[in-house]
């Protein structure tokens, strides 16, 4: 795993990156200027709009300049052209409102969108069965199932409360019905 320095005081632009760089294997460092032994990171991010002392043209590290809101297509571009990976985002594929950052599994605490959510457990397990299916609908019976339920509407009152919940982070509707099918999201979980 490769190591990036960060230069920013914007705890959201900090949060945002740090999350984008965990797709490509990186830990980050927060850092009040550029390091002077380059060879500990493998690039440096510096917030142009909160930085106190911005790089000389001298400094031996490759360095990315952002400023709120992050470009997410550039950022990836640059992650995978540093990594050699492949880009996780073609123009309108996955992007971070796609992914849900497993925060805190004990208490069922979620990351969508740099917000936090804190789910109950049974919205947790459903959250979990739903992007496991990766795309594909989890009917009404498996949901019933999950909970040990034979019958009733009990997938539609957790689905209407995990949807109510993910949707106010996202402003967005992420999780669809299926008419005779279920329930279905594009959200990827990340652990």
């Amino acid at each position: 795993m490769g190591k990036v320095a960060i230069i920013s005081k914007n705890k959201e632009l900090i949060r945002f990156v740090e999350l984008e760089l965990g797709i490509y294997g990186y830990g980050f460092e927060l850092l009040d200027r550029v390091p002077s032994i380059p060879d500990a990171y493998d690039f440096c991010i510096v917030d142009t709009d909160t930085a106190d002392v911005l790089p000389t043209e001298e400094s031996d590290m490759e360095i990315m300049y952002v400023c709120a809101p992050v470009s997410l297509s550039e950022l990836d571009a640059f992650c995978a052209h540093k990594t050699g990976a492949p880009q996780m985002r073609h123009g309108q594929s996955a992007s971070a409102a796609d992914a849900v950052y497993v925060e805190d599994e004990r208490t069922c605490t979620v990351r969508l969108c740099n917000t936090q959510i804190k789910l109950t457990r049974a919205e947790y397990e459903l959250l979990i069965a739903l992007c496991e299916a990766k795309g594909k609908a989890v009917s009404r019976e498996q949901i019933r199932a999950l909970f040990g339920t034979p019958s009733g509407n009990i997938s539609d009152v957790y689905i209407c409360s995990l949807r109510k919940k993910l949707e106010r982070a996202t402003s967005q509707k992420v999780i669809f019905t299926e008419r005779s099918c279920g329930y279905r999201t594009k959200l990827r979980l990340v652990r």
